[in-house]
Formats: structure tokens, sequence, C-alpha cells
């Protein structure tokens, strides 16, 4: 991965480039990789594509050159991207629910310290609720 573009180029492959080139940059780079982006997220499913595409590279990426990185790093990773080589001036809070979102439970973040926990939400809603 020597020959990566230092910037983006316009593309949709942008996603994927740019997240191998800040793994590059935090000596995390991959040796090498082929990848089929392929999706069944409908349009409108409430996650943003691009960070979608980001965490599942990032984790695809992690996963081949054996680097140890927590779910929040790589979210913290995903923006960074987002924020440097797409030069979208993006939150982290999307990030965040792309790798540490679970079904069932809402995801508390405070953005400030990145601090988050996850809560449970009940099955049923009393009467006197929503």
């Amino acid at each position: 991965m020597d020959n990566l573009p230092q910037q983006a180029t316009g593309a949709r492959c942008d996603y994927v480039l740019g997240i191998a080139v800040v793994l590059q940059q935090t000596g995390h780079a991959p040796q090498g990789a082929n990848l089929l982006v392929q999706s069944e997220i409908p349009i409108g499913a409430g996650l943003s594509a691009s960070a979608a595409i980001e965490v599942a590279s990032a984790l695809a990426l992690i996963s081949l050159n054996g680097a140890v990185l927590s779910l929040p790093e790589v979210a913290k990773l995903c923006r960074h991207t987002e924020n440097a080589f797409i030069s979208a001036r993006v939150g982290i809070i999307v990030q965040f629910v792309a790798c540490l979102g679970k079904a069932g439970h809402a995801l508390l973040l405070d953005c400030r310290s990145l601090e988050f926990e996850l809560i449970p939400i009940p099955n049923k809603v009393s009467d006197g609720g929503l």
C-alpha cells in the first residue's frame, strides 16, 4: 500500500482509500487487500453511508494487519478520515453508532469526553408514555 493517494480523488472509493491512508499514517498500514464493497442497507435506513463504509473498511483492514484497536478508537479513526482525507466536517455520533450500536439499545454519548453508555430500550411503552 505504498502508492496510496494522499488526498481524496472525488470518487466513492475515497472512503475506503481514506481509511487505508489514515491507518498507514497511524502506523497500522495493512500490507495489501482486495476489497469488495456490497451492501443491502436500504436508502433511508437511518445510517450514514459514509460512516458505514468507513467502519466496515476500517474493521476489514485492521483485521488483515493484526492491529488491536478498540471500537471507540475505530470510530475516532473514521471521523478523522472524514475530516482530514475527505474534507467533510463531521462529528463523531454516526461513527460511534456504527461501531458500538446494539439492537434494542440507545447509545448515550458525550461528544466532548467520548464517554458512552448503552441503555436498553423497553419493549413496551406504558400508557402514559409516547
